[in-house]
């Protein structure tokens, strides 16, 4: 039995779930060469992530791509809200950071997932996480740009949806501490003015960096200096 888990009329995509396979079918409505190229990106991105997954947990997973849909295989799992102002202040964030310093190489340009925040992972039951949604898929970029990305919306994400344009200073505080575990001692090119060098990479002014207030700005590139 095949089952609609959702719909999404902005971006013109769905997910199907094959309860039977165990299979998840992420499908575009309209057959335009942007759609298809989105499935091409996602299908790199999951070929790469699947092998190196592999080596850590010796697990086989499905992947298979048609013009424009995706057949991978489904995880079974918890996803949580990037708009939930808790979130960042539990443990979760430290195994995000963790799981991508274990799977990714230490070396400076690696594979980039694009769009890192918390809806794009799934907390499995036996402890580990998946990242998924790969769309935007890049093979080269430098080391722990997704980190950046996936912590700079830890803090921005919440304080939109509440219509906020000044970031709380013990949210800050939080997003300082991250910050420091994952970039100690780093020198890429992009912490010089990470939310400048980010926005290069979506042309979709709907993105979340494209509605970072100046204080906000301000707020996030005084903390990681």
């Amino acid at each position: 039995m095949t089952t609609l888990l959702s719909l999404n009329l902005k971006k013109n995509n769905g997910v199907l779930y094959n309860n039977k396979k165990n299979l998840i079918i992420k499908f575009y409505v309209d057959k335009t060469s942007e759609n298809k190229k989105k499935i091409l990106n996602e299908y790199k991105g999951y070929t790469w992530y699947f092998k190196e997954l592999s080596k850590i947990n010796k697990n086989k997973f499905f992947l298979k791509k048609k013009s424009y849909s995706l057949l991978l295989t489904a995880f079974k799992g918890e996803k949580f809200s990037s708009y939930n102002n808790m979130i960042y202040k539990s443990n979760l964030v430290k195994k995000i950071i963790n799981h991508y310093k274990l799977i990714w190489p230490k070396e400076n340009k690696v594979p980039f997932h694009g769009d890192l925040t918390f809806e794009n992972v799934i907390f499995l039951k036996n402890k580990k996480l998946i990242f998924v949604d790969w769309e935007y898929f890049k093979k080269k970029e430098e080391w722990g740009l997704d980190l950046c990305h996936f912590l700079i919306s830890l803090i921005v994400l919440p304080a939109l949806s509440s219509g906020k344009k000044k970031i709380d200073s013990e949210e800050l505080k939080l997003f300082k501490s991250y910050w420091n575990i994952t970039f100690y001692k780093k020198n890429f090119n992009y912490l010089k003015n990470p939310i400048l060098f980010i926005k290069n990479f979506f042309y979709n002014n709907d993105h979340f960096l494209f509605k970072i207030s100046d204080t906000m700005k301000n707020q996030i590139n005084k903390s990681i200096l």
